[in-house]
């Protein structure tokens, strides 16, 4: 049995007893989220008593067996903090409503000052545009952006120098196989990691020092959402809206309906997929003026999913931001205007997908009258297949200008042509940089 602290490639720690690598004996064990276990492990499970506190401040502590829970659970008094911010807010505009009884004037000149401004809700969101390319997204402000980022946990390089900049209105793809730094990075720039070196920007401001301030315009929907067992789905959706000031009833109904959730039930009682689905709703029926969502359609159904897409569009076709982490290139492809892609917690490629398409290899079937000798001799083609006249291959974009006018010679019958999809982009560029990897 040997003691000692250890770190894990998703920032988790562990401080006690190990035995053949894992956890055996007594141990803490803490998550970056805030998760933490303290107690007895087993063949890195927790057995025995040990005590369980999770992010939302909810405490199990007791017997577990195998990694199951055998014990009682205290849940937060969450009702009761909700009530205790309303009284707050209540005793706040009193006192502004004593103010501006004793004080008339001061107010009276803060009114003619707020008259000579330009209304807010009008410049809220001014653009609503498709950001489709650069040109039209020039003079749009930043929202998000990440400069120089590098994290590190213990010897392991989580994130290294990772840069990357959303404009307003904006679909903007982060994409990367699972464990390449996705998640690290959101969290760096939610403010829940602090990054070793850089500096993470949302809104203009340091998403380090300025958490707070940030999130009262952020949504934020995590791969793994975790929520209180003993309340309902719809009591979790009115406790996250209400905590954001926002009360729009009818489009928190609408997005129910879509997603055809029960809000009724238990959300111990969920399957994955309705957790998910709780989290999106209690996300898009915020008005936030940025939408951070990790692998955010994982354990929904393809019906679902295109519910999902709707809900993105609408928000960016009202001017949102949305910053979207997902290793399922399809959905990327279909939803995102600017695309990163990241490996082994490093950018190898970023640019709008209109852009980098070029830059990636278009598939071709063609049936000649004539034998073309030497076709896979030529620059640009690649993985060719004949049978008889007939050829498969592909050709890398730039070239195929030249590779058309050279095999126009040999009296073409056929000529088909698929245009570059984003997963070409993305094995390529994995075959590049990780060299066939």
């Amino acid at each position: 049995m040997n003691k000692g602290t250890y770190t894990y490639p998703d920032g988790s720690r562990y401080e006690g007893e190990m035995k053949d690598d894992q956890r055996n004996g007594k141990g803490i064990w803490t998550r970056p989220d805030g998760m933490k276990f303290e107690g007895e492990w087993k063949d890195n499970k927790p057995d025995g008593y040990g005590k369980l506190t999770m992010p939302d401040g909810s405490l199990r502590e007791g017997y577990w067996k195998q990694g199951n829970f055998v014990g009682t659970v205290q849940q937060p008094d969450l009702e009761g903090r909700v009530k205790k911010l309303e009284q707050d807010v209540q005793y706040l505009k009193q006192e502004l409503d004593n103010l501006r009884v004793q004080q008339p004037e001061e107010f009276l000149s803060l009114d003619k000052k707020k008259e000579k401004e330009p209304a807010r809700q009008e410049m809220k969101h001014p653009f609503s545009v498709n950001a489709s390319s650069p040109e039209k997204v020039s003079n749009l402000r930043t929202v998000v952006q990440a400069i120089d980022i590098t994290k590190k946990f213990g010897r392991l390089t989580a994130l290294n120098n990772v840069n990357l900049e959303v404009k307003q209105g904006e679909v903007y793809g982060f994409i990367g196989p699972n464990g390449a730094g996705k998640t690290t990075a959101i969290r760096i720039l939610l403010g829940i990691l602090k990054p070793t070196q850089g500096q993470g920007m949302v809104f203009g401001k340091d998403a380090w020092k300025d958490a707070v301030e940030i999130h009262r315009n952020v949504s934020y929907v995590p791969g793994e959402v975790n929520l209180w067992p003993e309340l309902t789905g719809g009591e979790v959706i009115d406790l996250f809206v209400r905590l954001r000031g926002a009360n729009n009833r009818s489009r928190r109904e609408e997005l129910i309906q879509k997603f055809d959730l029960d809000p009724s039930k238990k959300c111990g009682t969920y399957s994955k997929g309705n957790r998910q689905k709780v989290a999106l709703v209690a996300a898009f029926a915020s008005d936030a003026d940025l939408y951070i969502l990790d692998e955010p359609s994982a354990g929904l159904d393809p019906l679902m999913d295109r519910v999902f897409r709707e809900c993105v569009m609408e928000a960016k076709q009202a001017g949102k931001t949305v910053f979207l982490s997902s290793h399922i290139l399809s959905e990327v492809e279909r939803l995102c205007d600017k695309v990163s892609i990241i490996r082994q917690g490093e950018i190898i490629e970023s640019g709008y997908l209109s852009e980098l398409q070029h830059l990636t290899r278009t598939s071709a079937r063609l049936e000649t009258r004539k034998p073309v000798p030497s076709l896979s001799q030529l620059k640009g083609v690649h993985n060719l297949q004949e049978d008889g006249q007939t050829y498969s291959f592909q050709v890398d974009t730039e070239e195929l200008d030249s590779i058309i006018k050279y095999i126009s010679r040999f009296d073409i019958l056929k000529l088909e042509s698929a245009p570059p999809t984003l997963e070409d982009l993305f094995m390529r560029h994995y075959e590049v940089v990780g060299g066939g990897s």
